[in-house]
């Protein structure tokens, strides 16, 4: 029986043991075609169902470390870098094979936990040394955590050891991406392809770094051949550079000095595409794709110096509350400003430096800020300029520090737009009307830099406006010799060649420049003074006036006019003059007319004049007149006339059929605008016998100039002396005047080409005549002075006057009317 059950037990035993090694047999089969159905999901993409499975397996058999193992590789693959991460904490990673250390690897690498990633990464490679993917991961890593050097250290021998692994070249094209070397890349990336042409990743990444080499338009192409490799923002992204960078071209000028056109001409059609293309993407993206476009088509226009069409863009963006960022800003400023809206572009530039405040300074800015200061200058705020000016220089070093770059040692180089700010605040002073502070200030920076042209140029500019071109035409001559393609130099010295009368000259040269830089403000004014330079000129004058005697006529007036035609030839200019005078005198009303016809001929320091004219007052009567002026220099000049029936000849002595001819002569020496003197003589041979001549003498001295007000004196002497004192006319035998005029102008409006001034001018003195006593004699004149357009000048006023003849005192007044026209 014991027998019997012992025998039984062990028949039981067999067959639990049997079921059990059945069971155990099953479930490592079931366990094993699980695992191998969640390795072909994960190989199949299918990551997420992958998942689930392995998580099930790992709860069952948290022992079994394949299962975590291939769920950290399948996590890694479905980038659940933090499950990677979280998974990857409850293992010993150093026990772990190294395809697991590259899993965690890319996941700490892909959370930007460098370090951890480059740790885990050697110990791959520790434990395979010769494993690729480990060491291409590393210098992967190593360049995202900026030891990029380091990284190619390690790719170029692989490269050398097996030069078709793609791989190896990726992580190479990658490290020269990230240090900005784009011809190497391109190199890399050539080599990629050149083992695997249709590979789409290089095909991407040629596109990309064609783009930053600036073959725009060939990524431009290659973007739409493969269009499917690219979204549309990539493809819009690509497009939109190719159109900044044909606007960057545009703007960097030719070797003469102009902007090239067919390249902005380009951008701006690309542009217009761009726009189109914008249409065809989604509403948000659209809608700032169109506005980027905008923006560009603003710098492109600005570039193109259609400076109206910008201002259009603009103010159709500002109606939708647009909000611009500085780099379209400042196009628009420039634009305000060039198209006379001072104000306008004050307000944009400063906009514009607020935003930037903190920004690192870059040339745009800067010339922001010089852009300013013109703006509040051009403004009429010249005490802000000046203001703005000299802040801009104090703040600007005198050198740059450049820091050291590898084995380059750190280096100090001059301040270039030191330079520009210290030229602009000395021509500051010229643009207030302190020409003799500006030219101090440029003389001795030119000393100090004898072969900068910049200053010279400046400085010549200074002489020409102190009235010495001449002496600015040999500093011109020395700037152009250093450089020749300078266009400001060139312009500024076809100002001064006009000053000269060099007519053919100046009309040549800037007929030349015209042609390239048409856009030039310097040269648009000249182009326009030009066409008023040849245009018909009319001058005239209206006085009249009353007096308490009847010397002068107790009621007078007079009317002068001169009608140039325009000139011929450069050097001739014909004109018509006509003058009539009326006067009321004790033996009656007089009156005279004269008409004359003549020739004026101009060259450089000469100018010629000759009129015939027909003269009707008491009888009639046919004269003529020439008259030379003389430019010695500068400083000194000379003039003399001669009149066959003198326009001076004093009306009562026509009313009574007595006429003369006269010769007269000057010397003037004028220092500058602020200093002159002058000596003059005449003769006049009355047809009564009588003869007279008059010694005369100035000297005017400006005290006191600002931007507004100008006070100035002026000191006069006058003698003359007649053969007879018996006539009709005023003729005394000896006689002396000498006075002291204040002159009194002050600026009160100014917008470029429009300006008004009010004029008083104060004079005082004493006069003698023989037989009579000294007496005081004075006149009070004040009159405003319009000019407008650079074609018209106005001026009217009234003159107050005390006199004496034969010491008998006559008080007047005289209202009068000037107007140059040119038409």
């Amino acid at each position: 029986m014991q027998n019997l059950i012992q025998k039984h037990t062990q028949s039981i035993f067999f067959v639990i043991f049997s079921l059990l090694l059945f069971s155990v047999q099953t479930l490592a089969k079931d366990n094993d075609s699980n695992y191998q159905n969640a390795l072909k999901l994960a190989n199949e993409g299918k990551h997420q169902q992958s998942i689930g499975i392995f998580q099930q397996l790992i709860k069952q058999h948290p022992e079994t470390l394949r299962f975590q193992y291939d769920y950290i590789l399948t996590l890694g693959w479905a980038d659940k870098n933090e499950e990677v991460l979280l998974q990857a904490s409850k293992l010993k990673l150093p026990d772990a094979p190294a395809y697991v250390l590259e899993a965690v690897a890319r996941a700490a690498r892909n959370k930007k936990e460098f370090d951890k990633s480059e740790q885990l990464y050697r110990q791959a490679i520790k434990k395979m040394p010769d494993r690729i993917v480990s060491k291409v991961g590393l210098a992967l890593v190593l360049i995202d955590n900026k030891k990029t050097e380091e990284a190619i250290k390690l790719l170029l021998p692989l490269k050398q050891e097996q030069p078709g692994q793609l791989e190896v070249l990726f992580a190479l094209e990658y490290a020269y991406n990230r240090q900005h070397k784009w011809f190497m890349a391109l190199a890399t990336n050539e080599k990629i392809l050149a083992l695997a042409p249709g590979n789409n990743t290089a095909r991407r990444n040629r596109v990309f770094i064609l783009d930053k080499v600036g073959a725009v338009t060939i990524a431009n192409s290659e973007a739409q051949k493969f269009s499917e490799l690219f979204s549309k923002e990539e493809i819009a992204q690509i497009r939109w550079s190719r159109a900044a960078f044909l606007v960057r071209s545009g703007k960097i000028s030719n070797q003469d000095s102009t902007p090239k056109y067919e390249e902005i001409d380009e951008a701006i059609r690309q542009i217009n595409d761009n726009i189109d293309y914008a249409n065809s993407m989604s509403e948000k993206s659209s809608r700032w794709w169109k506005t980027r476009a905008q923006f560009d088509l603003i710098v492109a226009l600005h570039a193109r110096y259609d400076m109206q069409e910008v201002l259009d863009r603009y103010q159709a963006l500002e109606q939708k509350k647009i909000t611009f960022p500085p780099y379209v800003l400042i196009p628009v400023a420039d634009a305000y400003l060039y198209l006379e809206n001072p104000e306008k572009a004050r307000d944009l530039y400063q906009i514009v430096l607020n935003e930037t405040a903190h920004q690192k300074p870059t040339e745009q800015i800067f010339y922001a800020k010089i852009s300013k200061y013109f703006a509040l200058l051009e403004s009429e705020q010249n005490q802000q300029a000046t203001a703005w000016i000299e802040q801009l220089t104090k703040n600007e070093p005198e050198q740059i520090q450049h820091r050291a770059y590898g084995k380059r040692a750190g280096t100090k180089n001059n301040n270039p737009w030191k330079l520009t700010t210290e030229i602009l605040l000395a021509m500051d002073r010229a643009y207030n009307d302190d020409l003799p502070e500006a030219q101090t200030r440029l003389e001795t920076m030119l000393n100090k830099a004898p072969n900068n042209q910049e200053i010279r140029s400046s400085l010549a500019n200074i002489y020409t406006w102190r009235g010495w071109p001449r002496k600015a035409e040999r500093l011109y001559q020395v700037a152009l010799a250093n450089e020749p393609d300078s266009v400001d130099i060139q312009i500024s010295r076809v100002d001064n060649l006009n000053e000269l009368k060099k007519f053919p000259q100046a009309d040549s040269e800037h007929s030349r420049l015209m042609e390239k830089h048409f856009h030039r403000q310097g040269l648009k004014k000249q182009n326009l003074l030009r066409s008023i330079h040849n245009s018909w000129e009319l001058l005239f004058e209206v006085t009249g006036g009353e007096s308490s005697g009847s010397q002068e006529g107790s009621k007078d007036l007079s009317f002068e006019s001169y009608l140039y035609a325009p000139p011929v030839a450069y050097n001739y200019r014909p004109f018509l003059h006509y003058k009539w005078a009326e006067g009321l005198f004790p033996e009656g009303r007089g009156d005279a007319h004269r008409e004359g016809i003549g020739i004026e001929y101009s060259i450089p320091d000469w100018l010629l004049t000759v009129e015939a004219h027909h003269n009707h007052f008491a009888s009639n009567r046919f004269g003529g007149k020439v008259a030379a002026e003389y430019a010695y220099d500068d400083e000194l000049s000379f003039s003399a006339s001669f009149d066959s029936l003198s326009a001076d000849t004093p009306l009562r002595a026509l009313s009574s059929d007595i006429y003369a001819k006269s010769v007269n002569g000057s010397v003037n020496y004028r220092i500058s605008e602020a200093r002159s003197f002058s000596l003059g003589a005449g003769y006049m041979d009355f047809s009564d016998d009588n003869e007279r001549y008059n010694i005369s003498g100035s000297y005017y001295e400006r005290w006191l100039t600002t931007s507004r007000y100008k006070f100035a004196t002026e000191l006069e002497v006058y003698h003359s002396g007649n053969s007879s004192d018996q006539g009709p006319y005023f003729s005394p035998k000896n006689d002396l005047s000498f006075g002291l005029s204040l002159d009194n102008k002050y600026l009160t409006y100014r917008f470029y080409d429009l300006t008004f001034h009010q004029h008083l001018k104060l004079n005082v003195g004493g006069y003698w005549q023989e037989r009579f006593d000294t007496g005081v004699v004075g006149s009070v004149r004040y009159e405003h002075l319009w000019s407008a357009w650079n074609r018209v000048q106005l001026a009217y006023g009234i003159t107050g006057m005390s006199r004496l003849y034969d010491a008998d005192r006559e008080n007047g007044w005289e209202a009068y009317l000037r107007l140059n026209w040119r038409m």
